[in-house]
């Protein structure tokens, strides 16, 4: 008799079965659903090569509409309902990572970007789903590969989610701690599913020794609603300063690379923890000036600073508009891109053209040709997820702005930062903006580039403009009707 929700876990070997038993022990009673355990058995009527390729069977080997699978080492720690998740077209998960430079590459080559997800534990339905789990497992070589990856299913099914158009619904890291047990990050993270990859916890249950893994007190917070869904500028004073994308699922995007993975906020809102894939990078409080300031928790202790990145200032200012219908934008001086991206994360309806001649000139003798031929890929595949919405023009922007449709709901210049080449940039663009809509740039106050300011505020003087700033010296004027 088909049912309409299982729990579907690998026991194959003697330590994945015993692991497998307690997992689904516990899922069982914590989340409220049945669960079957693929023994070796059903490895053997399989013909599968790899027991991990069970999972791509998980339809032809259970009678059920909708299938919870999760590792023989995910152990559920408190109470869920993945009823409230099943059957709809969405595929459900947690987010993975690029560890691995190759994984980058595929994600740009194959279109699913960033948008992995950990194979360890997922949600899917035979009528939305069954096509996927067949798709990825063709995509198996011989040897039991990806493009020479070690583990080859998430990307197998991260290509065929992206290949059959079917959405991902990414749950936050509290459904499946990946590394849980290595590091401090989870000590009150209020995790749910236990992924307990840390080789002296496996070495201790299967010896035995209880896992620990219940409950202890009460939990730090959630996802802070301040931080989610928005583009930050992180500086660690004296070491690094780069954009971060904190996204809805409590994960921080590429910018991150190792140290900044994941973000959550104490109970009672006031601080922001940040942290690796195993330990508390640091602890940020918000000061009276909006931005979040604190120390990173390693040995250097340096401060660190987030305020919002100037992709973020302008999507604020475009939410009303972006939000009733299509914009249209430009940025001039694109470099790697990192604006662009995330202007056209933020802004789902927005087509950009991206300005920028990605040439060596005599103006700046430090930047070689080299340099600039890498910037360009860079801004091609940062911004390849939205293809189709974004235009490349690699020339300078009086060659390109003839050839640019007025009635522009952005312009965005953040190119030469002289006097005369700011005002002459303003010049060209001002007549091309459409009522409401915004003329802006980078670097207003900025103490090495004056020009920028005294050009901006000549222009406003002339024309009776107010000169609205921002976050991460933005500036813009809106065009009147």
């Amino acid at each position: 008799m088909r049912v309409d929700l299982i729990g579907v876990t690998i026991g194959v070997g003697a330590e994945h079965a015993r692991l497998a038993a307690e997992a689904a022990r516990r899922m069982q009673s914590l989340a409220g659903v049945p669960v079957r355990i693929l023994s070796e058995e059903e490895f053997r009527r399989s013909g599968c090569r790899n027991p991990n390729h069970l999972k791509f069977r998980l339809f032809d080997l259970v009678d059920a509409e909708n299938v919870l699978y999760f590792d023989a080492d995910a152990f559920c720690i408190r109470p869920w309902s993945p009823s409230a998740l099943a059957g709809g077209r969405e595929w459900v998960a947690v987010r993975g990572f690029w560890f691995d430079e190759r994984v980058r590459r595929l994600g740009e080559i194959y279109g699913f970007g960033e948008d992995t997800f950990s194979g360890g534990l997922f949600l899917c339905n035979r009528a939305h789903h069954e096509r996927v789990l067949r798709l990825a497992e063709s995509l198996q070589p011989v040897d039991d590969t990806f493009h020479g990856l070690c583990n080859p299913d998430e990307i197998a099914f991260a290509t065929a989610l992206k290949a059959l158009r079917i959405p991902t619904r990414y749950l936050d890291r509290r459904y499946n701690w990946l590394q849980f047990g290595r590091g401090d990050l989870a000590e009150g993270a209020g995790v749910i599913v236990a992924h307990a990859c840390d080789p002296e916890m496996r070495r201790r249950y299967l010896q035995g020794s209880d896992l620990d893994l219940a409950p202890a007190g009460p939990t730090e917070g959630g996802i802070s609603p301040e931080l989610a869904g928005r583009a930050f500028l992180y500086e660690r004073v004296g070491h690094d300063k780069r954009p971060l994308q904190f996204r809805e699922d409590g994960t921080i995007g590429e910018g991150g690379g190792d140290a900044e993975r994941y973000f959550f906020s104490t109970a009672g809102g006031d601080t922001v923890v940040l942290g690796s894939a195993w330990d508390t990078t640091c602890r940020l409080s918000r000061d009276a000036d909006g931005a979040w300031r604190g120390r990173w928790s390693r040995w250097e202790r340096m401060p660190v600073t987030l305020a919002p990145h100037r992709a973020q200032v302008l999507l604020d200012w475009l939410a009303p508009q972006g939000r009733a219908r299509p914009l249209v934008g430009v940025e001039v001086g694109v470099d790697r891109g990192e604006t662009s991206a995330l202007l056209l994360r933020g802004l789902p309806g927005l087509h950009l053209y991206l300005i920028d001649p990605w040439h060596a000139s005599a103006i700046d003798a430090t930047r070689t040709q080299a340099a600039c031929d890498r910037a360009m890929a860079r801004a091609a595949a940062a911004t390849a997820f939205a293809a189709e919405r974004r235009t490349l023009m690699p020339c300078g922007h009086e060659r390109a702005a003839p050839f640019v449709p007025a009635g522009l709901d952005l312009v965005f210049l953040d190119a030469d930062r002289s006097e005369e080449g700011t005002r002459e940039a303003i010049a060209l663009w001002w007549p091309k903006v459409a009522a409401g809509g915004l003329l802006s740039g980078h670097d207003y106050g900025h103490p090495d580039y004056p020009g920028v300011k005294a050009a901006v505020d000549a222009f406003a003087r002339r024309r009776k403009l107010r000169v609205r700033t921002g976050p991460d010296m933005v500036w813009a004027y809106e065009a009147q009707s």
